[in-house]
């Protein structure tokens, strides 16, 4: 057995848990919600923050129908602390 594989274990533990796209895209929408529920114009500015989305698309997320991409989630996450919440426990 090599160093690296002594390391880097090959299998995921059997009690690693799956991320369920349902929760995931609740605890998205919570956290724009709780992080820029307070603006007139929100999925402006959400779209904007995220690096040029649509507005649309931001509505999507806020009804919990979708998740952002993960370079969008990552640069969300730099303007939300909700958000990084939310990356941290999943």
């Amino acid at each position: 057995m090599d160093k690296l594989a002594r390391v880097i274990p090959q299998e995921c533990p059997a009690t690693a848990q799956r991320i369920n796209p349902a929760s995931l895209a609740e605890q998205v929408r919570e956290a724009l919600t709780a992080d820029f529920g307070h603006l007139k114009a929100r999925q402006k500015e959400i779209a904007r923050k995220a690096g040029g989305v649509s507005p649309r698309t931001v509505e999507r997320w806020e009804r919990g129908e979708g998740v952002p991409h993960l370079e969008l989630f990552l640069e969300l996450g730099k303007h939300s602390p909700a958000l990084r919440a939310v990356a941290l426990r999943t």
